[in-house]
Formats: C-alpha cells, sequence, structure tokens
C-alpha cells in the first residue's frame, strides 16, 4: 500500500491540516536543515509524521516525499523550523530528528590528525588556506557541505583525497 493511500485511509479524503507556525526562540529561530531518521524500536506512525511537519512550515508535497523517504529508506532530510515540542511529536511518530546546527566539527583536530599543516591540508583537500584558517580560529563555522566534507575527512583521510584528485576540474 502507497504512503498516499494509507493517508488518504487514515485521514479520510480531506485531512484537515493547516499550518501552524511552531514557536521559536527570537535567537536563531531560522529555518534549518534538520534529519530525520526512522527510530530502530518500530514502524512509523506517517500520518503524525506528515501533519507534524506541514504544521511547521513543510509543504504538504514535500511532506509526502519525506515520509515515504522514511518508510522506504529510514532516513531523510528536510529545511524546517525545529524546536524540542517539533522533536517530541516527531520522536513520538517514531522519527528521530537531528539538526545539523548540533554537527559542529573541530576542524583543528581533523587536520591535525592528518598530520598537515594548514597549507598542504587546504592544498589536499581543495579549500582556500584562508578558510581552513578561519574555520581553526572560530572567526567563520564551515557549511553544511564544508562539514560534510570535514566528516568524511575525518573517516578516512587517504580516501577523501584519493576520490578528490580523481574528480574532474
Amino acid at each position: 500500500m502507497s504512503i498516499v493511500s494509507e493517508l488518504s485511509r487514515r485521514a479520510g479524503y480531506r485531512a484537515p491540516i493547516r499550518a501552524e507556525r511552531s514557536e521559536t526562540s527570537s535567537s536563531g529561530g531560522g529555518r534549518e536543515t534538520i534529519r530525520l531518521a526512522r527510530r530502530a524500536d518500530g514502524g512509523i506512525d506517517a500520518l503524525a509524521v506528515a501533519r507534524t511537519l506541514v504544521r511547521n512550515g513543510v509543504g504538504p508535497r514535500t511532506a509526502k516525499k519525506v515520509v515515504e523517504e522514511l518508510t522506504q529508506h529510514g532516513a531523510s532530510a528536510v529545511h524546517m523550523n525545529c524546536d524540542r515540542t517539533v522533536s517530541a511529536a516527531l520522536r513520538r511518530a517514531g522519527v528521530s530528528a537531528e539538526s545539523n546546527r548540533n554537527a559542529d566539527i573541530d576542524v583543528r583536530s581533523v587536520r591535525e590528525k592528518t598530520g598537515l599543516s594548514q597549507h598542504d591540508f587546504a592544498r589536499r583537500y581543495g579549500l582556500a588556506f584562508t578558510t581552513v584558517q578561519n574555520w581553526e580560529q572560530k572567526r567563520s563555522r564551515p557549511d553544511a557541505a564544508g562539514r560534510a566534507l570535514l566528516r568524511i575527512i575525518a573517516a578516512d583521510p587517504a580516501q577523501a583525497a584519493a576520490l578528490l584528485a580523481r574528480a574532474p576540474c
């Protein structure tokens, strides 16, 4: 049975879903990328997940795609506001939510693990020297793509360098 037919069966032909904005703090209450994963302790309540997403500013089509990815692949990501009440509602529906903001990475420790200087690290992994320097000195923070690259480098520095060397310009 597809997600659409399951949602229709459980909610009726026209489910009353209204977009209600969640309460967010005035400091940093903007939208961010949230990683969602099906919890290992059981199935998910697809209707509850979809309603929670729509009520927090995600479009219905996007919510449907996210629920489909969660049921088929066990994980998805969505751009939305996420606070404790949203996380709790998703948890009750069988989904864990993790913000990318919480995924800070210590750039200096990743670089030192490779045994490279800032110049060599930047050159090997295709980064600007000043970017690496600013990240390490906390003048700026890596964006989502930078954090992903740093996590890959931390996991396997040699393989990351080899893959980047093969990449076309």
